[in-house]
């Protein structure tokens, strides 16, 4: 996760100075751009890295939100400084201008935008009633006090759940998946506790089942049978 030369130290080993330097632009700012502009720096290429968000880290940013996860940030500050030690020139809220590779200004670039989340669509919600996990973590908006459903039971989806009920919120998760996959793509040994830590905050865990509306301030699941359930105000 954290070091790519693991397990690949002979490939990495002919991996040293390059022949000649180029001028090399890094597209986004997330653990793999300032990967990848630290890699290409110490091998002694001229290194600029554009972001156009005001802090470097990406996502690693909202992954240290949630409760346990706070020491993600040493890997982001640890990535930042590498980054500078090598050389490497960063640019913060600093959007990138395509034009710039049209002008001549750099021999090779490397796209690391990232990803977006998938939006999703829910019969019966007003606009506002819809938010990305990304965006809850991030504090918009700051929820506090209301009754929460979130849909998702992977590891976004349970660290949000915790991340609001620990706010007073209360929460309903609600997975497409059977229960054996809750939090099913993170290690056992960070599962385990995660999923404790929701039963003992009171978040009602509904596995295999739905979202098919809201309305009337109430949320319809159904099951993998087809019975529906009105559930948490909405």
């Amino acid at each position: 996760l954290v070091n790519p030369e693991v397990g690949r130290e002979r490939e990495f080993a002919s991996i040293g100075p390059a022949p000649r330097a180029k001028r090399v632009i890094v597209i986004g700012g997330g653990p793999a751009g300032l990967e990848a502009a630290r890699a290409a720096a110490a091998r002694g290429h001229h290194v600029r890295l554009f972001e156009r968000a005001a802090e470097l880290g990406g996502q690693l940013r909202l992954a240290l939100l949630p409760p346990q996860k706070e020491k993600i940030e040493w890997l982001r500050l640890c990535l930042i400084t590498q980054a500078q030690k090598a050389g490497v020139e960063l640019f913060t809220s600093t959007p990138f201008q395509p034009e710039a590779l049209a002008q001549g200004e750099a021999d090779a670039a490397v796209i690391a935008t990232g990803a977006r989340p998938r939006e999703e669509k829910v019969a019966g919600a007003r606009a506002d009633q819809v938010v990305a996990a990304w965006d809850v973590l991030d504090g918009r908006p700051s929820a506090r006090d209301l009754a929460v459903l979130v849909l998702g039971g992977r590891q976004m989806g349970c660290e949000t759940a915790e991340f609001l009920a620990g706010r007073g919120n209360r929460v309903t998760l609600v997975s497409r998946s059977p229960a054996a996959d809750l939090a099913g793509d993170v290690v056992a040994s960070y599962r385990a506790p995660l999923l404790a830590r929701l039963r003992k905050l009171g978040v009602a865990l509904h596995t295999r089942c739905d979202v098919r509306e809201l309305r009337d301030g109430k949320a319809t699941i159904v099951d993998a049978h087809g019975r529906e359930e009105a559930v948490v105000g909405a």
